[in-house]
């Protein structure tokens, strides 16, 4: 069995790899934000960090975290939406609470709404 000390992923390190599925939001009724759905992805792929201990007792899954943006492009209201385990759910939460959406979200689309993010742990 491996043990991981330190991993901080992008797409592949050490054998593990992170997917996120960021690309399907879903949300209440605002727009799709296209633009933002690449630019979100791009930047949970670079600051997501698949725990430790997740990956030493090989904890796999996807993670749904729900939040709503402010009119001022500020996340509000991170909460799991439907959990994996305990680490995971928490860094889902930690990195979801952290995005700068207010800078993904180009000035032409509109802040305000409701959505669900999912983020998928696999290691490889």
């Amino acid at each position: 069995m491996k043990n991981f000390t330190s991993i901080k992923l992008s797409t592949r390190i050490l054998g593990l790899g992170l997917l996120l599925a960021a690309t399907s939001f879903a949300n209440d009724g605002v727009k799709p934000l296209a633009n933002a759905k690449t630019k979100m992805h791009e930047w949970l792929m670079n600051n997501t960090v698949y725990p430790v201990s997740a990956a030493n007792n090989k904890e796999e899954g996807t993670v749904y975290i729900s939040f709503t943006v402010s009119e001022t492009g500020q996340v509000q209201n991170v909460e799991l939406a439907k959990g994996v385990s305990t680490s995971l759910n928490n860094e889902a939460l930690s990195v979801v609470e952290q995005m700068p959406v207010d800078q993904l979200i180009s000035g032409s689309e509109n802040y305000g709404g409701y959505y669900i993010v999912p983020i998928k742990f696999v290691i490889k």
